[in-house]
């Protein structure tokens, strides 16, 4: 989002590949990638949005349904004399500790009830063991 509140989306991805250096051991089921990420959404205001209070909710499943801790919340209440309301919510850190497809569910919640639920998204995490050091590495003792 710039100054202007105009968005650009640079670099989409669904899928990250983690290669495991020769000489690692397992990798642990809670491992996080240092991956800044972000999800983003634009919401068409409606005038009897105005004013109103709104919580946009995030949540990341891991491969076997288990969430990666508790759900991300944005609050946000959309002003007049705008078209949309875009909403980033920003992250770092990306968890890899189970091989396979990670869910990504977006909800909008008014007061105690969700009004809108998105299309799940899928993020894929794929292991390889390297069998070798890269030249650009050197061994950790």
């Amino acid at each position: 989002m710039d100054k202007e509140d105009k968005s650009s989306l640079i670099s989409l991805f669904n899928e990250i590949s983690v290669q495991i250096l020769p000489t690692a051991g397992e990798i642990p089921a809670n491992a996080v990638a240092p991956k800044e990420w972000s999800a983003y959404a634009s919401w068409k205001i409606e005038p009897e949005d105005v004013g109103k209070e709104y919580r946009q909710m995030i949540q990341v499943l891991y491969p076997n349904g288990d969430p990666f801790g508790p759900p991300a919340r944005m609050n946000f209440s959309p002003p007049s004399g705008k078209a949309y309301q875009q909403v980033m919510v920003n992250a770092i850190g990306f968890p890899i500790g189970q091989e396979g497809p990670y869910t990504l569910k977006m909800w909008l919640e008014y007061g105690a009830s969700i009004i809108f639920e998105s299309a799940p998204i899928t993020v894929n995490v794929s292991y390889k063991r390297l069998t070798e050091m890269p030249p650009n590495i050197t061994s950790f003792l």
